[in-house]
């Protein structure tokens, strides 16, 4: 298990994705806990492989053990293949199953966001953080919902909280930085900026 754990997470550190997949493959055949799975259903989401993950989380979202992960991963697999109402669907049963789950939260805010329900968007997303207040996840998304909708102080506290969490986040380092700039602090946006140059050199996002 170790030797296909270390080549799995060296190949998708290197850039180097298409071979990790064997590796994911292997580990999650061959253990009989739910993480290996879903790290591969991750993988298959990634990259855009709707059927593969479909198959393999199904089972997963019929166990009581998984069923909540399971179909989260399933709102966000039919979410980025275009199907709507179906990850509605899997967001509303993870949400009856444990209405405080996070990540589960947070994909019901997405996908009402992509609705254009804004206003229940950033209710989810303000649930979500309530629920869990050092959840970097739950403040970025809101964050965004902030900034979508004007808040600028709203969004620069909330990405501010992403990196009292996680100093080098980069997304949240970009998005305070254009915050700044549109509130015509250029100094200060430059600074953040080349914060995040710094964390993620090879970023495009940061560059």
């Amino acid at each position: 298990h170790g030797a296909n754990r270390a080549m799995a997470v060296f190949s998708l550190a290197n850039g180097r994705a298409a071979e990790a997949e064997p590796y994911l493959k292997r580990l999650a055949s061959d253990s009989a806990q739910p993480g290996p799975r879903f790290a591969l259903a991750d993988y298959y989401i990634g990259f855009g492989r709707t059927s593969d993950a479909v198959a393999l989380l199904e089972p997963m979202a019929a166990a009581s053990q998984t069923a909540v992960a399971a179909k989260e991963r399933l709102g966000r697999a039919y979410a980025a293949a275009g199907d709507l109402p179906k990850a509605h669907a899997m967001a509303d049963d993870a949400l009856r199953e444990n209405p405080k789950d996070t990540p589960s939260q947070l994909l019901k805010s997405r996908l009402l966001l992509a609705d254009g329900r804004r206003d229940d968007a950033l209710a989810q997303a303000r649930a979500a953080v309530a629920g869990d207040p050092s959840s970097v996840p739950a403040r970025f998304v809101l964050g965004k919902l902030y900034a979508a909708r004007g808040d600028v102080a709203g969004a620069e506290a909330e990405f501010r909280e992403v990196l009292k969490h996680n100093p080098t986040a980069t997304a949240a380092q970009v998005e305070l930085s254009l915050l700044q700039l549109s509130a015509s602090t250029p100094a200060a946006a430059v600074r953040t900026a080349e914060d995040a140059v710094r964390s993620q050199p090879t970023s495009l996002d940061a560059r």
